[in-house]
């Protein structure tokens, strides 16, 4: 019954990003000081519309990114520390930059 865990993990994992992109919007609405437009109708528009073009995409960067991380982490228990390492400290001032950059 363990064995399909992480199958199962894969497969249902990425299906609440249309809910979170629900929200996100909600959220842009509030800090423009349009809250009070964003109905329930608006957030079951957006949910469909969401998980169409959304879920393919990330399912495919779910097996081209996701599933290999996975098995790294699984073989090594150092790779997760590095890894880890390259994502903050030093290099987080990259990410800054190149954020500050675009805006």
């Amino acid at each position: 019954m363990t064995t399909y865990r992480p199958v199962r993990a894969f497969l249902v994992a990425p299906l609440i990003v249309p809910f979170v992109v629900a929200l996100a919007v909600w959220v842009a609405w509030l800090v423009e000081g349009r809250a009070g437009d964003f109905t329930v109708s608006n957030a079951l528009e957006v949910i469909p519309v969401s998980a169409v073009f959304g879920l393919p995409l990330i399912y495919l960067g779910e097996v081209l990114l996701g599933i290999p991380a996975w098995l790294l982490f699984k073989l090594s228990v150092t790779a997760f520390a590095r890894i880890s390492h390259l994502l903050r400290g030093e290099h987080s001032w990259v990410c800054f930059f190149m954020l500050a950059r675009m805006s």
